[in-house]
């Protein structure tokens, strides 16, 4: 590719999950100033919600060990009454390669589950359970789209 001299403002092209501060770069190579993709803030607004929807989900289920969720409960004696999300966990939202948004947890979120030794039993004890989160969002029909990955 040829460009003529001088300086030339570069952005990235409209994307519904991340943007960039336009930068400077020279004909040559040279780069002004360098300036990464971050996730939009109105993205970042509905991953935790969907990220808090599916925690919910999960947390009305009576399974020890709910499919496709974050938590389980330890004891393999006991039946599970009831989930409890004591905390979220604080999330880190990064573009990586190939326009994919991670999603991480940079601190846990804490749970608590209410066990039976049978379903008929009314003598219960809780356990509490630290989970993180981890996922991608990817941009599906032009809306951010969260998976889980256990």
């Amino acid at each position: 590719m040829i460009a003529y001299p001088g300086a030339y403002r570069v952005t990235l092209p409209e994307h519904p999950l991340y943007q960039a501060q336009p930068m400077i770069a020279f004909a040559g190579g040279a780069i002004l100033e360098h300036s990464s993709a971050e996730v939009r803030d109105d993205v970042r607004r509905d991953i935790e919600q969907q990220v808090r929807a599916h925690v919910d989900d999960c947390a009305r289920r009576t399974e020890r060990d709910p499919a496709d969720c974050p938590f389980r409960a330890s004891s393999y004696v006991a039946t599970v009454k009831a989930w409890t999300i004591i905390r979220f966990p604080e999330l880190v939202l990064k573009v990586v390669s190939g326009g994919i948004v991670s999603v991480q947890s940079s601190a846990q979120g804490v749970a608590t589950v209410t066990l039976v030794r049978s379903p008929s039993d009314t003598n219960s004890w809780q356990e509490s359970v630290a989970f993180e989160i981890t996922g991608t969002v990817r941009a599906v029909d032009g809306k951010a789209k969260f998976s889980f990955v256990r």
